[in-house]
């Protein structure tokens, strides 16, 4: 299970236990709607990963041979995906 050493969350605060029980769970709804994607839904979340490595969408567009604009679809659909999953 992820834990706040490997969290991509940042810490808003001194509620460190809360804020890793809310970053466990959005990692947990990040890959339950992973295990179900496919095409561009799929590219998204790759997309959303590579974002919280720190890369940005011009970099992650350069890697697919895309424009960043392509990148900002992707992951505008796989959000929306994300929030179809809860």
């Amino acid at each position: 299970p992820p834990t706040l050493l490997n969290c991509p969350c940042t810490v808003l605060d001194d509620d460190i236990s809360e804020q890793q029980e809310a970053c466990t769970v959005l990692l947990e709804r990040l890959e339950r709607a992973e295990a179900g994607a496919a095409g561009v839904t799929a590219k998204g979340f790759q997309a959303i990963r590579m974002l919280m490595d720190g890369y940005t969408n011009r970099e992650i567009g350069e890697m697919f041979g895309v424009p960043a604009n392509h990148v900002t679809a992707w992951v505008s659909r796989a959000r929306k995906a994300l929030g179809a999953s809860e």
